[in-house]
């Protein structure tokens, strides 16, 4: 939200906004059930939570991951679990 994003230092704002489009785009693109273009963008958001070390982001991006592998056109139980964290 815009309210976290002010509470983030300058210099990570960048980062933060550019880990929140993102996801908004991979968002977009899993909703309009264009899934290989979501998977990509969802990746590039957890390859940067993971460069920068923010566990929001990581979680926000394995999310979204994990969503799209429970969706009947790529469903991937084995992912799916991974990512959301059961056992």
């Amino acid at each position: 939200s815009l309210k976290a994003l002010v509470e983030i230092p300058e210099s990570g704002r960048k980062v933060a906004v550019r880990g929140m489009t993102l996801g908004g785009i991979g968002d977009y693109y899993a909703y309009s059930r264009e899934l290989d273009k979501a998977r990509i963008y969802y990746e590039q958001k957890l390859n940067l939570g993971e460069e920068t070390n923010s566990e929001r982001m990581v979680y926000e991006a394995s999310a979204g991951l994990g969503m799209l592998y429970r969706m009947d056109e790529l469903y991937d139980f084995e992912k799916s679990k991974a990512l959301w964290g059961f056992l």
